[in-house]
């Protein structure tokens, strides 16, 4: 399976926009596409941010639904915004459980 980091990138920053905070996971195996959300989301978003990410994360998990390989796509090549892609990598199926690997994050749904 694949898993795509994304990370939260505060615009106004002087940093670059790796530094951020890894807020969402998008997790894509045969069974199609999995989103999680890190729990202390609200937290590491500015107020000036939530809104616009509350939607973004509910326009993803309903489009993940009928378009999961284009979506992963779109998810893995980010670079502008205020969520930018991390990193994205394969995990050998049965490994170890999302849920264990990340237990800060929780699938949205």
């Amino acid at each position: 399976m694949q898993v795509c980091k994304l990370k939260y990138w505060c615009q106004n920053s002087m940093s670059r926009p790796t530094s951020g905070a890894v807020i969402l996971l998008a997790v894509k195996d045969s069974g199609g596409l999995s989103l999680y959300a890190c729990r202390s989301l609200i937290q590491q978003i500015p107020d000036r941010d939530k809104t616009y990410i509350d939607d973004l994360l509910m326009d993803l998990v309903l489009r993940s639904k009928n378009f999961p390989d284009e979506i992963f796509q779109q998810l893995s090549n980010l670079s502008v915004g205020p969520i930018v892609t991390d990193a994205v990598g394969w995990v050998q199926p049965g490994e170890i459980p999302i849920e264990k690997a990340y237990p800060e994050f929780s699938r949205c749904i």
